[in-house]
């Protein structure tokens, strides 16, 4: 289904529960917004609703004024301000909704009647709605309910918990913005409360909240101590910080938008940007949102970016370093012409139109600048590389674009040939720019206007591309003005141009402007067309003879219009829908047929009847030979005349139909306009309280006025003696201004002398204690360096005994090795007696044991040898005896073995102890050295600084 079937089937839908508001008229509505908010696309929203399309009007006046009605469901109203939010995202339809429907008037009528319901779902759609159109455009001071909104809104911040809380802070930064009247309402409104809570919000993590409520700050509370804690010396880095981190958030649209507006009028204020340049230099702000470009950033976020990069490069102190910093970089720079070369398309036109205008800014700012021998190369480099990337620009494509981009492809050229013209300023890049520049171009450009511009044809339908396409006829000129001694081929074209009868209007048009640079170039033409013989000067004259006076008439039109303009707004915007049912009407009575051919049917009639009754009559006998050769001709007329009569019977029954569906719809348009009359009731009911108290207001004023004309009688006198003081005053205030100027520049010397002073003088003192412990540190480590050499002597006394001690242990120790070993040898020899005895022993008792038998045969013979048996018995005891004693020496001799030994480790151990101590306390030596070289050094260091 397509879009336009939508629309007429919701206005259907709209008329049908407007009259008859049951559940089905109410379910088919829906359905209808349903269906059209699915089908509708952004593409589509400009196409529909705007100026030039009737139906879509009607439909955006059919929805305002079901918001303004009472009793509507709610379901109905939640779609709507969907419908109405989607339509909104356009500017061309957003600008057509604030303007012509007047949408504002109707959703402050609707917030204002559901204040007590501010918890519902629609009265935030609302309040959205609200803020999204209320953004960067003027908002009448007449609006119906407009100081309620105020009001509420006021109210509404004062509550910063609340869900609304937040959109009512970004309806009263919209208003605020853009509306002087309305910010010196809010100035009266706003208390200390309400200063208090806008703090509350600047703490929140939201940027939103911050940037609004900082964008509140400034504009109304400039002056006070509430702005001049933010933009102090003290706090306005961090302002400034704050406002450009909100814009490198893309994701937040409107904040990124708000935060760009707060930085252009910040800039307004010359203190904030001496801050502001300090900032920038730090930070580079400028060369970080120009890369921020290059990434996938929204087409409205780029151009508020570049908005704002251009409101830089105007700012006459920053220009020169954001060039520098730009250009002197080729990745910004290709960013910047890759923007400009974009091609022309509905989103994208004023994003290519703002990156044209900073390449202008910036070209201007390199061509009149000096630089040095060094720099000529990157100078021209970059000029070459402009020049390349624009020159493709200036061709004439408005035939392959669309109605809605004519005006921006015209714009587009403009820029071109004004940057051109600039660079052609530079006689470096002149012959590149003639090699570059196609003349078939340019004499096509100024052709396709000469052609079809609605100046040159007498017509104001279109005035700004008129006016843009007046522009691009001058530039391109003057262009081959410039060009002519070098490029023959303009030099004839300019000439053929100049003498050409349709150049008058586009000159005449800028003589007679008010633009300077319009005039100078074409005075400049004028000049140079003069001498030529075909050169229409008379027709010039005459057509800024003609232009003058239709000047005059249009200012004499606009102080009438002045004169009247409070009692006629309200209902140029409330009576919008009556006027589109007027010119309706005219157009259904165009088709009606004038009244003299109805007049002439008439007398068409009564002729026919009146030969019917001659026929008829009695006269008709005596006739009737010589009318019977014309009855036949008579029958004939008749025919004809019925027949024609037939067919404007049917005329007249379609043009009766046509008039019933006009009557319908002016019914309707009717009661549309009654509706309407009851506003405008309203609003000229407060306009006549209005104008009473201006009346008594005036005169006061009157009153007022004539006692100071009496007193400025008396002031004029007092106001010549005051000017001769006030001159000798301002002789003196001038040579004190200059005194002081020095004072305070030998005054912030001297402080800063002082400043110095104090510092060394701190830096002497702590030197000097650093100088005293060092000395302290050097004589405590001599101490040291003395205990450590007298230890050292006795240690290696020591030492020495103890290699003397250990010479002597090493012989004693030998003689007891070679005693052990002898020892060892004796006691070897007797083991082995003792054991050759113990076999000897083991033998004999065997010996004894076979004898056991023979002893008893032979203890006659025992008893006989037991003598020999006691003496034998006596020679084994001593010899045991003997045994033990070198079993007892032996011990000893080992005991002391060991001795010996544990002795010897012990001496090793000292040695090895005595050696680290001796090898630490020589490191320790080298340590002190080392300080004491260093501690010299210093102390060297030191004279010289106070010498």
């Amino acid at each position: 289904m397509e879009v336009n079937s939508c629309v007429k089937s919701l206005l259907l839908g709209i008329s049908q529960y407007c009259s008859n508001p049951s559940e089905s008229s109410l379910s088919q509505l829906l359905r209808h917004l349903e269906v059209l908010l699915a089908l509708l696309k952004a593409n589509d929203v400009d196409q529909i609703f705007n100026s030039r399309n009737p139906l879509g009007c009607e439909c955006l006046i059919n929805l305002t004024m079901l918001i303004c009605a009472d009793d509507v469901d709610q379901h109905v109203m939640t779609k709507i301000f969907h419908l109405l939010y989607l339509i909104a995202q356009d500017n061309i339809s957003c600008e057509f909704l604030i303007n012509s429907v007047n949408i504002m008037s109707s959703l402050s009528t609707y917030a204002v009647k559901h204040i007590q319901a501010e918890d519902s779902c629609t009265m935030k759609q609302c309040l959205q709605l609200v803020e999204k159109v209320s953004y960067g455009r003027q908002v009448s001071e007449i609006t119906s309910n407009l100081d309620k909104l105020v009001a509420y809104v006021l109210e509404k911040i004062n509550k910063p918990g609340s869900d609304l809380s937040s959109i009512c802070l970004g309806i009263l930064c919209n208003l605020v913005s853009t509306n002087i009247s309305i910010q010196a309402q809010v100035k009266g409104m706003m208390n200390s409360a309400h200063k208090k809570n806008l703090m509350i919000y600047l703490r929140r993590d939201s940027n939103s909240d911050k940037i609004s409520s900082l964008s509140l700050i400034t504009h109304c509370c400039w002056g006070e101590t509430l702005a001049s804690k933010f933009y102090s010396l003290k706090n306005v880095t961090q302002t400034l910080k704050l406002l450009f981190a909100a814009l490198s958030n893309i994701d937040e649209k409107m904040t990124l938008n708000r935060s760009a507006d707060l930085c252009m009028e910040v800039f307004k204020h010359e203190e904030i940007i001496q801050q502001f340049i300090v900032f920038e230099q730090k930070n580079n702000c400028a060369y970080k949102l120009l890369m921020m470009l290059s990434c996938d950033v929204p087409t409205e976020s780029a151009c508020k970016m570049l908005e704002l990069l251009v409101a830089l490069c105007r700012v006459s102190f920053l220009r020169k370093s954001i060039s520098e910093r730009i250009l002197k970089k080729q990745q910004p720079l290709e960013v910047l012409l890759n923007l400009a070369s974009i091609q022309m398309s509905k989103r994208q036109s004023r994003l290519s139109l703002l990156a044209m205008d900073l390449i202008e800014e910036l070209c201007e700012e390199v061509v009149d600048q000096s630089f040095d021998p060094d720099e000529s190369n990157w100078h021209e480099s970059v000029l070459m590389t402009i020049c390349q990337q624009l020159t493709p620009a200036i061709s004439d494509d408005t035939p392959h674009v669309s109605d809605f981009l004519i005006n921006s492809a015209t714009l587009k050229i403009l820029k071109s040939l004004k940057i051109l013209a600039c660079l052609c300023n530079d006689e470096d890049i002149l012959n590149f720019i003639v090699m570059k520049l196609n003349s078939v171009s340019v004499s096509e450009v100024i052709e396709h206007q000469l052609t079809h511009n609605l100046i040159g044809l007498s017509q104001s339908s279109q005035p700004e591309w008129s006016e843009t396409g007046v522009e691009v006829v001058l530039f391109a000129l003057d262009l081959s003005l410039k060009l002519k001694h070098l490029v023959p081929e303009l030099e004839k074209q300019l000439y053929s141009t100049l003498q050409d009868t349709r150049i008058v209007p586009f000159l005449a048009s800028a003589i007679a402007s008010s633009d300077r640079i319009k005039i100078q170039m074409a005075l400049r033409l004028h000049q140079e067309a003069l001498p030529l013989p075909d050169f229409p000067a008379i027709l010039l004259s005459d057509r800024i003879a003609y232009n003058n006076d239709k000047n005059s008439h249009k200012l004499g039109a606009d102080v009438f219009q002045q004169s009247q303009m409070k009692s006629t707004d309200t209902q140029k915007k409330h009576l919008q829908p009556s006027f589109i049912s007027n010119t309706k009407t005219e157009k259904i009575s165009k088709l009606s047929f004038p009244s003299t051919s109805i007049s002439t049917d008439e007398g068409n009639k009564e002729n026919i009847h009146e030969l019917i009754a001659k026929i008829q009559g009695p006269e008709g006998d005596a006739t009737e030979t010589g009318m019977n050769g014309k009855t036949s001709e008579i029958v004939e007329i008749y025919e004809h005349k019925i027949s024609s009569l037939v067919t404007k019977e049917n005329h007249l029954q379609d043009l009766l139909e046509a008039k019933t569906l006009a009557l319908a719809q002016a019914d309707r348009l009717i009661s549309q306009y009654r509706c309407q009359r009851s506003r405008c009731e309203e609003d000229s009911r407060k306009m006549a309280d209005m104008l009473k108290q201006s009346e008594s207001k005036c005169e006061e004023m009157l009153d007022k006025m004539r006692a100071a004309e009496c007193d400025r009688s008396s002031m004029s006198r007092e106001l010549e003696t005051v000017e001769t003081e006030n001159r000798n005053l301002q002789n003196i205030a001038d040579h004190y201004d200059r005194l002081q100027s020095a004072f305070e520049d030998k005054k912030h010397k001297i402080d800063v002398l002082e400043r110095n002073l104090k510092t060394s003088q701190q830096e002497y003192v702590t030197l000097k204690e650093l100088h005293e412990m060092i000395q302290k540190h050097n004589e405590k480590l001599k101490q040291q360096y003395t205990q450590a050499t007298s230890r050292l002597e006795d240690v290696e006394e020591e030492r020495l005994t103890l290699l003397k001690r250990i010479v002597e242990l090493e012989s004693s120790v030998s003689d007891l090795t070679q005693l052990v070993e002898e020892q060892d040898k004796s006691y070897n020899q007797l083991a082995q007696k003792q054991s050759e005895r113990d076999v000897t022993i083991k033998n004999l008792k065997l010996h004894l044991s076979k004898r056991d038998e023979d002893i008893k045969e032979l203890k006659i013979k025992v008893s006989s040898q037991e003598h020999n048996k006691q003496q034998m018995e006596h020679q084994v005891k001593e010899r045991n005896a003997e045994i033990k004693k070198l079993n007892s020496k032996m011990d000893a001799i080992i005991k002391k073995a060991d001795m010996i030994e544990n002795e010897k480790k012990q001496l090793q151990a000292e040695l090895a102890e005595s050696n680290d101590c001796r090898l630490n306390l020589q490191q320790k030596l080298d340590k002190q050295a080392q300080t004491l070289l260093m501690i010299t050094e210093l102390s060297n260091n030191i004279r010289g600084s106070q010498c």
